[in-house]
Parts: C-alpha cells; sequence; structure tokens
C-alpha cells in the first residue's frame, strides 16, 4: 500500500513484511521488496543536474523505487530522498500495488477527473505532452493536512499523468511536491 509517508509491503497472508517512509535509508525497503516481488530489480541511474541529485532505480516491472546517491546533501536534507513510479503491473502475480485515491495506469482521464483531483495541468507548454492530475496537496508526509501551506517540506503527493494524447494515465508516482 502506497501513502503519504512512505509504504507497506503487506503479504498474501495480510501480515506486513514491512513499513518504509520516504525519507529512510532504502536498504531493508529494498531487501522487503526484492523478497515480495520474487527476484532481484532491473537497476538504472538517473543522471543528477544542478536541482536533483543522482538516482539509482530499482524495478521490478511497472514498479520502480527510485533512491538518491547521497553526494553533496542527506536524505534528510534533500526534498525528493526516493519515490516510486507505477507503470503497469509490477512483474510478480503474486504482488498487488495499491494506489490511494482508487489510482491505476490504464485510468482514462474521465475516470481520473471522476476520483476529484485537487489539480489538473497541461504537460508541455500548451499540453502537447499531456495531462497532469495531482492528489493530495492538502498533506503532510504523515498524511495529516496541513492546509496546503506553500513550500511545506514533506508533502508525498500522487501524481497521475497521460499519455500526450491525454487520454490514457500511463504513470503514477508518489513524490514530494511544494506548490510554488
Amino acid at each position: 500500500m502506497l501513502g503519504a509517508g512512505g509504504f507497506e509491503i503487506i503479504a498474501a497472508d495480510d501480515s506486513s513484511l514491512g513499513t518504509f517512509s520516504w525519507r529512510e535509508e532504502p536498504s531493508e525497503a529494498i531487501a522487503a521488496l526484492t523478497t515480495a516481488f520474487g527476484s532481484d530489480p532491473v537497476l538504472s541511474t538517473v543522471e543528477g543536474d544542478s536541482h536533483f541529485p543522482e538516482y539509482t532505480v530499482h524495478s521490478w516491472g511497472g514498479f520502480a523505487f527510485s533512491t538518491m546517491v547521497e553526494d553533496l546533501v542527506t536524505r534528510e536534507e534533500h526534498g525528493l530522498p526516493s519515490f516510486i513510479t507505477l507503470t503497469d503491473r509490477p512483474t510478480s502475480d503474486d504482488v498487488v500495488v495499491r494506489a490511494e485515491f482508487g489510482l491505476s495506469p490504464g485510468m482514462s482521464a474521465d475516470e481520473v477527473r471522476a476520483l476529484g483531483p485537487d489539480s489538473q495541468e497541461p504537460l508541455g507548454l500548451d499540453g502537447e505532452d499531456g495531462i497532469r492530475f495531482i492528489f493530495g496537496v492538502d498533506r503532510d508526509s504523515n498524511g495529516a493536512t496541513n492546509g496546503g501551506t506553500p513550500g511545506a517540506p514533506d508533502r508525498w503527493v500522487v501524481i497521475a499523468d497521460t499519455g500526450a494524447d491525454g487520454t490514457t494515465v500511463e504513470t503514477i508516482r508518489y513524490s514530494a511536491y511544494i506548490q510554488m
């Protein structure tokens, strides 16, 4: 189950395999995910730039757990130490990934609108890259509401992005959010 403060891995018998926060050191979460999915992740790297650190991406099919490479700042200091992206079903039939708000990849944009997103924004300059729907902007990383305070730290929201045609959700991401 994915949430504002992190995620919980629940076994088929409904027992918890662990609860992990977005800010904590990721090795235990990666080990638990590896056990749950029954295979090692495929690893890749997203290069950093002047705004974001480098990330190591641990992927199991359509489930990707991205963790920052600590270099100039620590996980506690950085605004986005880790995040999860869903693009499809994970590689294991035994794993069910549940995003909040009833979201899942493959939903139509109209289905997402019916769920009542906090925000709908065009992707790209004129929306040519699709639509972004954002849920949960009024809470902090523990799920408590914070009144949507601009610049509030530790607010993980759920972002659903459509493809360029704006009709179908292709990715769902749990990520920190700072309202400008």
